[in-house]
């Protein structure tokens, strides 16, 4: 704006000089602007190029919210930043996976377990707002309907909008990685798992045993390879159907991993026949074993199914028939076919 004592001091020329000045300035100003947008895009794309980096080969889904929440603390400076996960059932509070705080140099709460459980909840962002200021945000992060949980920051200064923007696009991206690795897992179990009995496929048991030769080798260890055989189990398809058949290999697949210890392992070995490994326990002990086994698989009340499943099965150790497990393997597979044949023999007597 210029100004004159003097009435019509500006003429056309001077108004339309004023004009073009005028216009200068609004142009450069608003280049001005412009490139602060697009400075503060760059970073913004610099950062996230930066997250999907570090985070994109994680396939553990813990490790994946540590990544994130130390980007959170170390990049974007927030006091407090954590990932929670849902309550336990019958809990109330949020289970804190990975948290950050300039409160403690350690691991800790950032101070956000209100906010992130109220997001999770009603699965929008929730903040806590301190004389109009968003001190606290948690953004849901959940896929097709599931809740992984909440990404939650804390900020004394209160949020910006750059800053909102980026914790709602980082947590976009952790949620399709978190569902990512998710259907990754779900496939690998997938692939090393008996679909109809749901304990582990020849494949995988087989491999795991090979590790266990090696270990027992190293350690002079020992262990027990235990195959087991339904018996009769043809005459119970033939009976009852193979529906019924599939419910009987369900059922005492099911009870026979019940009776194992955690660390135990039992595979279906084909057809009816199961393939369980000992670790650590002589061949005497596994007979001792399968004795209660025996009894356990008999009580079991199958829908369909009247009477009593019987075990046939022969038992081998490490290092006692074997150094290597199969080798105890083909041992384990002879005598049961000999207990098989015993069996039937008293039977028809």
């Amino acid at each position: 704006m210029l100004d004159s004592d003097r009435k019509f001091a500006f003429g056309i020329r001077e108004r339309d000089m004023l004009s073009i000045v005028g216009s200068y300035v609004a142009l450069h100003l608003e280049e001005f602007f412009a490139r602060q947008e697009l400075d503060k895009k760059a970073t913004q794309l610099r950062f996230l190029h930066r997250v999907i980096q570090q985070i994109a080969a994680e396939r553990n889904n813990e490790a994946l919210a540590r990544k994130i929440v130390d980007v959170l603390f170390d990049e974007l400076g927030f006091p407090g930043a954590g990932f929670y996960t849902p309550p336990p059932k019958g809990e109330n509070a949020p289970v804190l996976v990975a948290g950050r705080s300039r409160a403690e140099r350690e691991t800790c709460s950032p101070e956000c377990e209100l906010e992130a459980g109220a997001a999770m909840r009603s699965r929008t962002p929730v903040e806590r707002e301190v004389n109009g200021r968003a001190l606290v945000l948690s953004i849901p992060v959940t896929f097709e309907g599931e809740v992984f949980g909440a990404l939650a920051a804390r900020h004394d200064a209160g949020f910006s909008a750059a800053d909102r923007e980026l914790l709602e696009i980082t947590a976009e991206h952790m949620t399709t990685f978190w569902a990512l690795n998710n259907l990754l897992a779900q496939r690998r179990h997938e692939s090393l798992v008996d679909p109809l009995t749901q304990v582990w496929n020849r494949r995988y048991i087989m491999h795991r045993l090979d590790e266990e030769s090696s270990r027992i080798n190293r350690t002079n260890g020992r262990g027990s390879v235990i195959l087991v055989d339904l018996g009769d189990f043809k005459q119970i398809n033939d009976r009852y159907g193979h529906v019924t058949g599939d419910e009987v290999l369900r059922v005492t697949s099911a009870t026979m991993s019940e009776n194992l210890r955690n660390y135990d392992m039992i595979g279906r070995y084909g057809g009816d026949e199961f393939l369980l490994y000992l670790p650590d326990v002589s061949r005497e002990e596994a007979g001792a074993i399968m004795v209660r086994m025996e009894l356990k698989v008999a009580e079991q009340k199958i829908e369909g199914f009247e009477g009593a499943v019987i075990l046939d099965y022969g038992i081998a150790g490490c290092p006692e028939d074997g150094i290597n497990l199969s080798e105890v393997i083909r041992i384990a597979d002879e005598r049961m076919y000999r207990y098989k044949a015993e069996r039937k023999a008293v039977k028809s007597e």
